[in-house]
């Protein structure tokens, strides 16, 4: 049982080393710096967290909304709400639920007003949202991994923290894709 437990400890510390690697870069000066556009593995929990909490906050405001479609996501602090909901009153008190979250820094709320999307549409985000990423994944000298892309009736909504060119050259991508009706930049930009 201990020789397990060891055994489990050393791959989990083998895994998290493994990942904080691809967090440093070597600059022109052969010098090895963090790369910034890079999030640490307790921002990444922190992320997972503020969307738990956001949708926890959410079900406590109404239990009726288990009803409906609302997906949360987070990067960076940064919150991004979308589906379909009955009315704007809504809408609104969610916004203001989700702003109130600990380490929640900004939130963008796309709901929309309506039934819940049918499952061809849902479908169709789906497949639309892996053709987005993998033409991302397929482009030249492109950071796919630093690009998150959720996809939601047609819509495609990026998020990242990247250079402002990276951020032009996703939307780009994105954009030639055919099935995509718009494409919502929610980048934070790094110089």
């Amino acid at each position: 049982m201990l020789k397990n437990l060891r055994s489990i400890s050393l791959f989990i510390v083998i895994v998290l080393l493994a990942g904080c690697s691809s967090m440093i870069h070597r600059t022109s000066g052969n010098n090895l710096e963090e790369d910034p556009g890079s999030r640490t593995m307790g921002e990444v929990i922190d992320d997972n967290s503020i969307e738990v909490k956001v949708k926890v906050a959410i079900l406590n405001l109404d239990p009726e909304l288990e009803n409906y479609r609302v997906r949360v996501v987070s990067h960076n602090g940064k919150v991004l709400i979308v589906g379909q909901l009955p009315n704007q009153e809504l809408v609104d008190e969610i916004t203001a639920v989700a702003s109130e979250v600990r380490k929640v820094k900004s939130v963008h709320n796309e709901i929309s007003i309506g039934n819940k999307l049918s499952v061809g549409v849902r479908a169709n985000d789906s497949w639309l949202g892996v053709r987005v990423r993998s033409k991302m994944f397929a482009a030249d000298d492109f950071p796919s991994k630093k690009v998150t892309v959720i996809t939601e009736n047609g819509v495609v909504y990026l998020m990242g923290i990247v250079p402002e060119k990276i951020g032009e050259e996703a939307v780009e991508l994105a954009s030639t894709v055919g099935g995509v009706q718009k494409v919502v930049k929610l980048f934070e930009y790094i110089i």
